[in-house]
C-alpha cells in the first residue's frame, strides 16, 4: 500500500503577494507610504520644463 506525498507548507501554501498587489498597483506602495510618514515632500508635485 503506497503512502500519500507529503507536501511542505512553502509548497503548499499560496503567495500572498505585496501591498501593490493587494491594491491592484504597479509601483511600491511601501516607499510611497515612508515618504508620507516622513513628512518631507512638496505641496504641489509638477513637472518641470
Amino acid at each position: 500500500m503506497a503512502t500519500p506525498k507529503q507536501v511542505s507548507k512553502k509548497a503548499s501554501r499560496k503567495r500572498s503577494g505585496g501591498r501593490s498587489a493587494k491594491a491592484g498597483l504597479i509601483f511600491p506602495v511601501g516607499r510611497v507610504g515612508s515618504l508620507l510618514r516622513r513628512g518631507q515632500y512638496a505641496r504641489r508635485v509638477g513637472a518641470s520644463g
